[in-house]
């Protein structure tokens, strides 16, 4: 029995990262489509989306213009078109090869669109120190290492994996409430980042 409430995560903190009005969206793992709903409330954007779980998809098509049950590993985007915005809400750590999919999608991108990605930081200190001090590597239902993940990344193989594109903004999305933590984090932003929310582009031609 799949835990459906697992998919159904809005994800508004990363509205905040759309600078433009996108006509077309691309929502990768789009889960039960609560995330790309409030994009067509906001933008009355047209919305493709992609998830592989059946029951969500049911969801998921009751809210946007169409959804394709499907994996994305190997998928073939260039019949779809371009768009003006590319979201992969913690998706891209869930696939087994995530820097070819990320790769073909650069084709699909509009000359102004964005591709927006949020990404778990494998550098986050209690890792390092579970792993370091205790030997312990143990996977859970959902965070860094939820159980789901088949790859990591930190802050310089995200930029590695977006090497195609521009990268407009790398930004750490942790939740620093104490003053001390955000002192702690000006002194080491890889420790204290739980996950990053990358904003790319198309390169921009010299000549153009």
């Amino acid at each position: 029995m799949i835990d459906l409430s697992y998919y159904e995560n809005h994800r508004n903190e990363i509205l905040q990262f759309i600078t433009n009005r996108p006509k077309r969206v691309l929502e990768l793992g789009c889960g039960a489509g609560n995330f790309s709903a409030t994009l067509k409330e906001i933008y009355g954007c047209y919305v493709v989306g992609f998830e592989i779980f059946p029951s969500a998809a049911e969801q998921a098509k009751t809210k946007l213009d169409e959804v394709i049950v499907t994996s994305i590993d190997g998928y073939n985007f260039s019949h779809l078109g371009k768009f003006d915005l590319i979201i992969a809400n913690d998706v891209l750590e869930h696939l087994i090869d995530p820097w070819a999919v990320i790769d073909r999608l650069y084709d699909n991108l509009s000359d102004t669109g964005s591709f927006i990605g949020s990404i778990p930081n494998i550098r986050q200190y209690k890792i390092i120190t579970n792993l370091l001090l205790h030997g312990k590597w143990e996977y859970a239902n959902e965070g860094i290492l939820d159980r789901t993940h088949l790859r990591f990344f930190t802050k310089q193989s995200i930029i590695d994996a977006f090497r195609k594109y521009e990268i407009v903004e790398l930004t750490c999305l942790s939740k620093l409430r104490t003053l001390s933590k955000r002192i702690q984090y000006k002194l080491w932003p890889d420790l204290l980042t739980n996950q990053y929310c990358v904003v790319a582009s198309r390169r921009q031609s010299k000549f153009a």
